[in-house]
């Protein structure tokens, strides 16, 4: 569902450009409606990311909640949050950035070396190297970032709902 709605919101955009590019007689005219609607159009994908698309899947996974009840409880989540999960999720995409380029970079030239030394299987060398340093970046990124995710996810659920309260009792540590 919310890749539907993220399909939706960028072929919207995207009919959006196309019709100007085709109606508009004058290049000013879509430069200055350029220079106005792409950061609109970015901070409307910024928004939509952390209110609707960030916090339901860890709703999703983690407890027994449709698609539909998962977004509204990511969205409600993220009220008055905006910034503060916005902010972690951005390091979040950072961290895991960049240990992805360190954990891919020597697969990443071996693979360049190696396709200059293999001669006419080259490429397949390439290709090869290349998929395996993506996978191994992967195996290790994924899961970090799910791991934040899930961890902001029972944060705010903490902070807004008092979800620690509800885990003690659950647990026994506190009476009922």
């Amino acid at each position: 569902m919310l890749g539907l709605a993220l399909t939706v919101i960028i072929a919207a955009y995207v009919v959006f450009w196309v019709l100007l590019v085709v109606l508009a007689d004058v290049v000013v005219v879509v430069v200055v409606v350029g220079v106005l609607s792409v950061p609109f159009f970015l901070a409307l994908m910024t928004w939509f990311w952390i209110r609707c698309y960030y916090l339901p899947v860890p709703a999703l996974m983690l407890e027994r909640l449709g698609v539909f009840a998962s977004i509204g409880r990511g969205y409600r989540l993220t009220r008055h949050q905006f910034w503060r999960t916005l902010g972690i999720a951005l390091l979040t995409v950072l961290v895991a950035g960049t240990a992805a380029q360190v954990l891919s970079f020597p697969f990443s030239l071996v693979a360049q070396l190696g396709s200059l030394a293999a001669g006419e299987y080259g490429a397949l060398v390439f290709v090869l190297g290349t998929a395996i340093a993506q996978v191994l970046s992967t195996a290790f990124v994924a899961p970090f970032s799910a791991a934040v995710t899930s961890v902001q996810y029972l944060d705010q659920r903490m902070r807004k709902e008092a979800f620690d309260v509800e885990l003690m009792r659950e647990a026994g540590v506190l009476d009922a």
